[in-house]
């Protein structure tokens, strides 16, 4: 495993730790849960929730429980993709709505694009999105 898979939660994961997280990405089926407790005393749950294939990759949205043997109990999302060739796990920061939002304005970015909607200097989605966000200024409220 690479990546962040190092810590969930502030906890460092042994060997064993991520050899079950690199499991459970594998083999797991979505929805359901595996749980351990590491040698330290903390225990993992965690459930795959999504499965799906973005960009040559394949993705799994995970739902992971770290309970802590001082009662510390904390829940988070995490997302990891499947590299090719290789096929290694990455664990990354991101919720699975993170990915979709970023490729869905990826998306948009390369349609606009493509019609000559950059003829302003705005060339990257990067600056696209910071010019949206200057011309939205709180339009919610």
């Amino acid at each position: 495993l690479g990546g962040a898979v190092g810590y969930f939660a502030g906890s460092q994961l042994t060997e064993e730790d991520q050899k079950n997280v690199y499991d459970v990405l594998e083999n797991t089926p979505t929805g359901q849960t595996e749980t351990w407790t590491s040698d330290s005393g903390v225990t993992y749950q965690v459930t795959p929730t999504d499965t799906w294939e973005q960009e040559g990759r394949t993705y799994r949205s995970l739902d992971i429980e770290v309970q802590k043997p001082e009662g510390e109990d904390q829940s988070l999302e995490r997302v990891a993709y499947k590299t090719a060739p290789d096929g290694k796990w990455q664990l990354t920061e991101q919720t699975a709505e993170d990915v979709r939002e970023e490729r869905f304005r990826d998306e948009q970015y390369d349609e606009r694009r493509e019609r000559g909607y950059y003829e302003d200097g705005y060339d990257t989605r990067e600056q696209e999105f910071e010019r949206e966000m200057q011309e939205d200024d709180g339009g919610l409220f």
